[in-house]
């Protein structure tokens, strides 16, 4: 049952994974506003956040995940966030490493978590 309420969670951290290990060069050079690649981390982040806190509510496997939504996602989202950040520097090529993008991944787990408290309220069972 695990998989089945995380698998949005889980397709969504390989699409972050994926969109982290383009190179520049496939990304349009030209951006809508100044800093929209801070946005598009916020974004992401966000929505992992919040599919994460839906996922381990609904899932009966894990009970530390369930009884601790809020605090693993956070904990999850900012440990991935982090790791990307280094595999850019190390692995992938024409990437690097930025705090800037660090930040904006946890302004968007943030945001993610307070969005699901705004919609569902009270977040643990």
């Amino acid at each position: 049952m695990f998989l089945r309420y995380n698998l949005l969670g889980i397709i969504w951290a390989l699409i972050i994974l994926l969109i982290s290990s383009f190179p520049p060069s496939e990304f349009p050079s030209q951006q809508p506003f100044p800093h929209f690649d801070k946005a598009v981390h916020f974004y992401l982040y966000a929505q992992f956040s919040f599919l994460l806190i839906i996922g381990f509510i609904k899932q009966s496997f894990f009970k530390k995940l369930r009884n601790n939504p809020v605090v693993n996602a956070l904990c999850i989202s900012i440990f991935y966030g982090i790791l990307l950040e280094i595999l850019q520097e190390f692995v992938f090529s024409g990437r690097s490493f930025e705090v800037q993008d660090i930040l904006a991944n946890f302004s968007g787990t943030i945001f993610g978590i307070f969005l699901c408290f705004i919609i569902y309220g009270k977040l643990s069972k």
